[in-house]
C-alpha cells in the first residue's frame, strides 16, 4: 500500500513541476480535473511537437517562445531557429589589410 501511495505522491510532484498549475480556478472536483486535463493535454502537445520537429529546446522554452510570438504571423519553424549572428570584426585596431 505504501508503494502505491508513493506513486501517487510522485505523480503529484511531476504535475507541480511540469504542468505549472499554480492555483485552481474552480473548487469543484470537475473544475480541478478539467484544469489538470487541459494542462496535461497542452504539455503532451508540446512534447509531441518537440519530438516531431526534432527541437532542441525544452518544453518550457518552447512554450515561452510560443507565448512571445503569439500574435506574430510567421512560420512555426522560424520561431525555433536561433537568430543569425553577424560576424564581428576580430581586428581590434580596425586596420584593413
Amino acid at each position: 500500500m505504501y508503494k502505491q501511495r508513493w506513486q501517487v505522491e510522485l505523480f503529484f510532484k511531476w504535475i507541480k513541476q511540469n504542468l505549472k498549475i499554480t492555483a485552481f480556478i474552480g473548487t469543484t472536483m470537475n473544475a480541478v480535473i478539467t484544469q489538470i486535463m487541459v494542462a496535461l493535454c497542452t504539455y503532451l502537445m508540446l512534447v509531441w511537437m518537440k519530438f516531431i520537429f526534432n527541437l532542441k529546446q525544452s518544453p518550457m522554452q518552447i512554450i515561452r517562445l510560443l507565448q512571445m510570438n503569439l500574435f506574430v504571423s510567421r512560420n512555426l519553424m522560424e520561431i525555433f531557429k536561433p537568430p543569425e549572428q553577424k560576424l564581428k570584426n576580430t581586428n581590434q585596431l580596425g586596420w584593413k589589410f
